[in-house]
């Protein structure tokens, strides 16, 4: 089981998770020492500029392990990158995905394949445990 921790910044709920292989959220992260760095150059309560997100940012693909973790993942807030009072610290336990093994769209009979590079350094994650506190609350 691996762990994530950070920032969570910006994401945004996948309109057909069918599509994606059943991802949920999008989730672009800041992890603590990207945010020490954030902090350092534009305060706590600063909005995070985007070609620092791009820079220092973490993106996971989250998927729910069980209905329950489904129902906490498309209750969260999403934040706005641009607003750190939208920010959550996220603690988030599950797994990396590997591959897909196969998929197939009902409606058309197509395959779902992602591409193998959808999977690259633990870009997919499992969610078996999710814990969200207010950014501005937290001291790291």
């Amino acid at each position: 089981m691996s762990k994530i921790e950070g920032v969570a910044v910006f994401s945004q709920y996948i309109e057909d998770p069918i599509e994606y292989g059943g991802t949920l959220i999008r989730l672009m992260y800041l992890d603590k020492k990207a945010v020490k760095l954030h902090e350092q150059k534009h305060g706590k309560n600063a909005a995070c500029p985007a070609p620092f997100l791009n820079k220092y940012g973490r993106e996971k693909w989250i998927y729910a392990f069980d209905s329950s973790i489904i129902k906490q993942i498309l209750s969260i807030e999403l934040p706005n990158y641009n607003d750190p009072s939208t920010w959550k610290k996220i603690s988030i336990k599950g797994k990396c995905v590997e591959k897909q093994i196969s998929g197939i769209d009902k409606s058309d009979n197509q395959s779902l394949m992602l591409p193998n590079t959808h999977f690259n350094s633990c870009r997919s994650f499992v969610v078996f445990n999710l814990i969200e506190t207010p950014y501005l609350n937290i001291d790291w």
